[in-house]
């Protein structure tokens, strides 16, 4: 939750040998409709992966290996959520969490 995300990422690659794992909030999600602005999520950052694509562009040196995952589809986190989170698929752009991983 970093107020200069594309910078913090960059610092971070900077430091990097090997790459860089980044967590975000997924703003386009059911989690980011049902959560945003609200309890523990009232002070949240939400981004995109299109923020993400961004970001990583101003890179130096571009990542070689760029992967992103979503995770979190449906945030109620009753059995059927649960059983629902093994079968859809992480390319999916909708889940609450998204992954990123960059690799030198």
């Amino acid at each position: 939750f970093v107020a200069q995300p594309r910078q913090a990422l960059a610092e971070m690659w900077r430091v990097s040998r090997h790459g860089v794992v980044l967590g975000l909030l997924n703003r386009h999600s059911l989690l980011y409709r049902q959560k945003r602005g609200s309890g523990s999520y009232a002070g949240a950052r939400w981004d995109s992966w299109e923020d993400a694509r961004r970001w990583i562009g101003a890179l130096d040196p571009t990542p070689v290996v760029v992967k992103h995952r979503t995770a979190i589809f449906l945030p109620a986190g009753g059995r059927m959520a649960r059983v629902a989170e093994q079968l859809l698929p992480g390319e999916l752009p909708w889940g609450g969490f998204l992954a990123l991983y960059l690799g030198k």
